[in-house]
């Protein structure tokens, strides 16, 4: 057997999930070469596939297999049509024929190959392994629901990164939540757009709303009751109505008194509401900003202006310190393989690490206050706090 560090795979969602890309014939040599799965792995790539085949879980394809891999249609049925065979039926069928038929012929469509795919048994696991993350994925989200229910957001934090650091992405939990402090605001808050609402159905929304926050494949309103009710137009637009209210106050959050902020809206925006576009242009002080969106805002996707700080404020780029940033993300890269969500991943990975650079280059002391309240809670590792304390001091 190779030498190759002891790592309890089973236990490790990253190789669990590198397992599983090979349930199609996989080439063994193209797969060592991305080197984003080694840093999930925390190993070289090509040590994993190895250990995959020495316990068994990778074999190599059936002939089957492996023409059904390489080749499309149009090569396989020119072959059995230069042999003198039926050429229709699907891929299956027509593979089957033309190794049963001239099996020397299918053979010379493979040629030499590096092709590895899961046995049976590794097939067996992962189908055993997803049925039970998914099992447990439902079991956090309902648990993390019920605490969010009662306002109690860390807790329900604490419930995903346990989810996450045993079947999603270790390195990701624990370490600061982008959406941690608006969660903080829809939980606690009483904004007037609420006022409606009996103190059930606040407390269901505030805790559907936070839902996506945690879990972005969710949707808020599916954790709505049957008989929630709502003055706005659906529960949809209440939804973004609150997400668009915690949003406009975690940026204007924790400013001093003398910080001004501009309202503009985009011209063309066509779901910008009548109501709040009146505010276009207008500058207020901190003390002074309306709150946004306005009780009766109109719009579907909740209040489109943009709330920032104005260029008389102490941040201004007039201010003699120069205000840069470099901002660094990490991505997935198993999850866009087939480009479908590139541009949203990548957009709101940006947005993430901009939002994070902003909060500790603007607010260094409350992100070292965050931090230590995140370490005492038990929602990072010490690891984690003093990588990250080490980040913020260093930009003070």
């Amino acid at each position: 057997m190779a030498d190759y560090r002891n790592i309890e795979w089973k236990e490790s969602p990253a190789h669990v999930r590198f397992l599983g890309r090979f349930k199609n014939p996989r080439s063994r040599k193209r797969e060592s070469q991305y080197d984003y799965a080694s840093q999930e792995l925390k190993e070289d790539v090509d040590q994993t596939i190895q250990r995959f085949v020495d316990v068994g879980m990778l074999v190599e394809p059936t002939l089957a297999q492996a023409i059904n891999s390489i080749h499309n249609k149009p090569p396989i049925e020119e072959m059995l049509r230069k042999h003198d065979l039926k050429s229709s039926g699907n891929k299956p069928q027509i593979i089957k024929r033309l190794i049963e038929n001239i099996p020397d012929a299918a053979k010379s469509m493979v040629g030499e190959h590096d092709l590895l795919v899961c046995s049976s048994e590794a097939v067996e696991f992962l189908d055993e392994y997803e049925s039970k993350r998914q099992q447990a994925e439902d079991d956090a989200k309902s648990k993390a629901f019920d605490k969010l229910l009662a306002s109690n957001g860390k807790a329900a934090y604490k419930i995903y990164t346990n989810y996450e650091k045993r079947y999603g992405h270790p390195d990701h939990a624990g370490s600061y939540h982008y959406y941690g402090e608006q969660m903080e605001i829809i939980l606690k808050d009483e904004p007037e757009l609420l006022n409606h609402l009996g103190d059930r159905d606040k407390n269901y929304l505030r805790a559907a709303v936070c839902m996506p926050m945690l879990w972005r494949s969710e949707i808020a309103m599916k954790w709505l009751p049957d008989d929630f009710s709502t003055k706005f137009e659906d529960a949809e637009v209440a939804c973004n109505l609150l997400t668009r209210y915690a949003e406009i106050k975690n940026r204007i959050g924790d400013s001093d008194p003398d910080d001004k902020f501009e309202i503009t809206f985009d011209t063309y925006d066509v779901e910008s509401c009548d109501l709040c576009r009146k505010l276009d242009g207008e500058i207020f002080e901190f003390s002074e900003m309306p709150e946004l969106p306005y009780p009766d805002c109109t719009s579907r996707k909740g209040c489109q202006c943009d709330v920032r700080r104005h260029w008389e404020s102490r941040y201004s780029d007039d201010d003699d310190d120069e205000f840069s940033t470099g901002v660094s993300f990490s991505v997935d890269y198993s999850d866009i393989l087939d480009l479908d969500n590139l541009q949203d991943i990548i957009a709101e990975k940006i947005e993430q690490a901009i939002q994070e650079e902003l909060t500790i280059r603007l607010y260094p002391h409350k992100k070292l206050q965050q931090l230590k309240m995140m370490l005492d809670d038990n929602l990072i590792t010490e690891e984690e706090y003093n990588e990250t304390k080490s980040r913020i001091l260093s930009s003070m």
